[in-house]
């Protein structure tokens, strides 16, 4: 199981100028208006992950031009730092340093050493770490922000879709039915905590339904409301992952 992410340092990316040492615990709520940065944040997970894959180039290529995902564009900002921390004896720590090309992509700067000097006792140790945070972040983001008409989560989707869970959701009622088949353990620990954010919910209602004729059986998730998706969305993964909630306002 993932070890939570524990501090984050990001200066240049998107709209966040400069956020140093921001402390983040297993979850975490972030509030605020449409357009204040909240999405900003999580999809500044996504750039991590791209940078720690085997085709880091290939996947921070995905993710668009420098100037877009620089602070004001690449001609005012041009380097997107940033940090990433977690304590605990599987922990990790290693940093990286964006720069464009003279094509306006993402390239790691060489000259950028990744790890903080004197932070780790040897290299083999700082290697260690860094093997931990590929680990744990590769592992999966997921951000459930979608829950318009069209939404792929309230879609149907093949019954063999279950491998693994996509990052919107859109084949959750699959991975849920794999889940209350194969592993009734874990689903129903996925009932117990969707309870405590939704008291009247009882069970997920996994309904059959030949729509495609090519795959004769599929699924759709019937959800309560709106809001109960994005609780049960969030709220289906162990606790020692990193969560993180977006609220528009308190109301």
């Amino acid at each position: 199981m993932g070890q939570a992410i524990s501090k984050l340092t990001i200066k240049g990316y998107k709209s966040i100028r400069n956020l140093e040492n921001f402390e983040l615990r297993n979850i975490n709520i972030l509030i605020g208006p449409n357009g204040s940065g909240k999405s900003n944040f999580l999809s500044f997970f996504t750039l991590v992950r791209a940078t720690l894959s085997e085709n880091s180039k290939g996947e921070m290529d995905k993710l668009g031009k420098a100037n877009r995902l620089f602070y004001m564009g690449s001609k005012v900002t041009k380097t997107c730092e940033f940090k990433v921390r977690s304590m605990g004896g599987t922990g990790f720590s290693f940093s990286r340093c964006l720069i464009a090309d003279p094509e306006d992509s993402l390239i790691l700067n060489p000259e950028y050493p990744g790890m903080d000097s004197g932070e780790y006792p040897s290299a083999q140790d700082g290697q260690k770490y860094l093997n931990n945070a590929k680990r744990n972040i590769q592992k999966g983001i997921y951000h459930f922000h979608d829950t318009s008409t069209f939404a792929g989560v309230k879609k149907y989707c093949s019954i063999r879709d279950y491998e693994y869970l996509h990052a919107d959701a859109s084949n959750i009622a699959a991975f849920l039915w794999y889940l209350k088949k194969k592993h009734e353990k874990e689903y129903k620990i996925i009932r117990e905590v969707t309870q405590l954010a939704v008291p009247f919910f009882d069970d997920f209602l996994l309904r059959e339904s030949i729509k495609d004729p090519d795959d004769k059986r599929a699924f759709i998730l019937f959800e309560i409301t709106t809001n109960t998706l994005h609780k049960k969305a969030m709220l289906q993964f162990h606790l020692d992952t990193t969560i993180i909630i977006f609220v528009a306002s308190l109301n």
